[in-house]
């Protein structure tokens, strides 16, 4: 399976809908429980994937922000905001004004991150 998931990621291929990807990310939990920086090379590509293939759907766009966001996969977070920023202007003030807990709680370490992206995408109208 985990090698399926890889081969899925690398490819960069789409999967059609959200309970998909969710379903790989409960079994790759189940298979490498904890393990951030291979969670994020594969499931976080597989959300970012399925972000991209969606574009107006906004609900599975903030489910993909926060679990990414969740894992500390800062990249495909980050991704995922400046992809939605750009059509929709609102989005980011959106996530901050849904997800509060979740941005406190990953703040700090994003800051420091992408810093300038965040600043420009949350406070730009």
């Amino acid at each position: 399976m985990l090698l399926h998931l890889e081969e899925l990621a690398e490819k960069k291929k789409a999967l059609q809908d959200l309970e998909t990807v969710e379903l790989y990310d409960e079994a790759f939990e189940e298979v490498l429980p904890g393990s951030q920086e291979s969670w994020g090379r594969i499931i976080g590509e597989l959300r970012w994937q399925c972000v991209k293939a969606h574009p107006k759907n906004e609900d599975l766009s903030l489910k993909c922000f926060q679990a990414c966001l969740g894992k500390d996969d800062l990249e495909h977070s980050k991704q995922v905001i400046l992809y939605r920023r750009c059509p929709y202007s609102n989005y980011a003030n959106e996530v901050l004004c849904r997800y509060p807990t979740v941005l406190r709680k990953h703040f700090q370490k994003a800051i420091h991150t992408f810093s300038g992206t965040l600043q420009r995408c949350f406070y730009t109208r």
